[in-house]
C-alpha cells in the first residue's frame, strides 16, 4: 500500500519541469530475462510488463515499438513510472510458458503484467495487438490508487495554506505531526472534493510542522 505523502511547511513546491516533445525520450529498455526483470521490479517497487515473443513478429513488434512507446495517451510515461518492462523471445527461452496456461493457441504477443512477489503467476493477461486507449486502461486497472499528492504549501498571514490533487466526491483528512514519525493529529475534520483542487489553511501555532493527505475511509 503506497503512503501519503508528507512535506515540512517550510518547503515550498516551486519547481517545475517542462514538458518533452514527442520523440525526444530514449525508448523503453526492456530486459531480457525473467530473473532481471523480477529482482528488478522488487529493487523499484514496481509491477512487470511481460511481452512475449519474436523479435521477427510483426505484431509483437506493433507492441514493443508503437503501443508501449505512446505518449498520448501517456502509456510510455505509465510503464516508466510503475512497470519494469521485459521481452522474452520464445524461441530462446520458457519462461514465458506457464503465463500461457490454458490459452491454448493464441497470437503474438503475450502480455502479462506480474507482481514480481508471486513471479509465477500473473494479475492480468492478454494478447495479440493493442488499441492504446484500452491497453492504457488495462495498465492502470491492476495498480492501487493514486496516493494524494500536494501541489503547493504557501505561507499565508503567519500561517500555511495547503493544496492537493483530489477526486470529485472524494473525503480527505489532513493530518499534522511534530516530526515525519509523528505522533499524527487531525487537522480539521475531513473535507469532500467538489473539484480536482482542494485547499485549507493552518495557522501554524508550532514552529516546525509535518503534512499528510490520506484519503478518508
Amino acid at each position: 500500500m503506497r503512503r501519503a505523502l508528507t512535506f515540512p511547511a517550510a518547503i515550498i513546491l516551486a519547481a517545475a519541469l517542462a514538458p518533452r516533445s514527442a520523440g525526444t525520450e530514449p525508448p523503453l529498455d526492456w530486459l531480457t530475462t525473467k530473473q532481471a526483470a523480477m529482482a528488478t521490479a522488487i529493487d523499484q517497487d514496481r509491477l512487470v510488463l511481460l511481452v512475449a515473443g519474436r523479435p521477427s513478429c510483426s505484431l509483437c513488434n506493433s507492441v514493443v515499438h508503437g503501443t508501449c512507446e505512446t505518449e498520448a495517451p501517456p502509456i510510455k510515461q505509465l510503464i516508466l513510472a510503475e512497470y519494469v518492462p521485459w521481452f522474452c523471445h520464445i524461441d530462446q527461452s520458457s519462461d514465458w510458458r506457464s503465463y500461457a496456461s490454458g490459452m491454448g493457441s493464441f497470437y503474438l504477443p503475450l502480455i502479462c503484467l506480474i507482481d514480481p512477489q508471486a513471479p509465477d503467476s500473473y494479475l492480468a493477461r492478454t494478447n495479440g495487438p493493442q488499441v492504446s486507449e484500452t491497453f492504457y486502461g488495462w495498465l492502470q486497472a491492476v495498480l492501487p490508487p493514486p496516493v494524494p499528492r500536494f501541489v503547493s504549501i504557501a505561507a499565508e498571514g503567519g500561517g500555511v495554506r495547503l493544496e492537493w490533487e483530489a477526486e470529485p466526491g472524494t473525503p480527505y483528512l489532513v493530518e499534522w505531526a511534530p516530526a515525519p514519525d509523528g505522533p499524527w493529529n487531525a487537522l480539521a475534520s475531513p473535507q469532500v472534493a467538489a473539484q480536482d483542487r482542494l485547499t485549507l489553511s493552518d495557522p501554524l501555532s508550532d514552529p516546525r510542522r509535518f503534512y499528510r493527505v490520506i484519503k478518508d475511509p
